[in-house]
């Protein structure tokens, strides 16, 4: 792969700083995702980084709630635990 452009490497900065995912500008630009990341971290550091994947279906209350359950042994099984926090939650 050739070496990115003056051009490309900062447009690939304003796309991070705007908000844009890692793998989004990789497929818009022809850079790898190493060069991307590189320029993340090298350009953009406090700029957060996307985990990817799906976002967490509980929040930090429900974990909080499902630990005392299971400390007060009042669900034993992850079926009671989801009818548990369903009753909660809703």
């Amino acid at each position: 792969m050739q070496p990115l452009s003056a051009a490309n490497h900062n447009y690939i900065i304003e796309l991070l700083c705007s908000g844009t995912s890692i793998p989004t500008i990789y497929n818009k630009i022809d850079a790898s995702l190493g060069a991307i990341s590189k320029i993340h971290s090298e350009y953009c550091p406090d700029l957060p980084r996307f985990s990817g994947g799906c976002s967490c279906k509980l929040i930090s209350s429900d974990v909080q709630y499902a630990r005392c359950i299971i400390q007060m042994h009042k669900a034993e099984n992850a079926v009671q635990m989801a009818k548990a926090l369903q009753d909660v939650t809703n």
